[in-house]
């Protein structure tokens, strides 16, 4: 019973993390430990429509972490942060989907007084690359 319970959690923890659109990959802690600025955004294609399962990758080398999400249907992304004292100026995001190319990324400033834990939004536009 213990050991269907565990496998009933794992599931239940899995598919909440899946139906996020966060797949994680890194040394990191987990997100509760995480108490720096969370980073966010959108993938989307040139005319601005959502690209979904887009891979976005938020490399630190300061705290020697890459992190790898996955854009959800609506093309969105959410990272709880690093750590407090990791500068999220520094950390590098990339975005990528077979069949595309990046062509642009901006980040656009938090509103109001920026701090340490102010959040980070990161907008990738993805352009189809067509056959020639």
């Amino acid at each position: 019973t213990l050991r269907w319970a565990l496998a009933v959690f794992g599931l239940l923890h899995a598919s909440c993390t899946l139906g996020s659109g966060q797949i994680m990959f890194s040394g990191e802690q987990p997100a509760a430990a995480a108490n720096g600025a969370p980073f966010f955004g959108f993938v989307r294609d040139a005319a601005g429509k959502a690209v979904p399962q887009a891979r976005v990758t938020l490399d630190s080398t300061q705290a020697k972490t890459r992190v790898v999400l996955q854009s959800d249907r609506l093309g969105h992304f959410y990272f709880d942060g690093f750590r407090e004292e990791i500068n999220a100026q520094q950390v590098e995001v990339a975005c990528a989907k077979p069949g595309y190319r990046m062509v642009q990324q901006s980040f656009r400033p938090p509103r109001g007084k920026p701090s340490a834990k102010s959040p980070i939004e990161v907008l990738c536009t993805l352009e189809l690359v067509t056959a020639e």
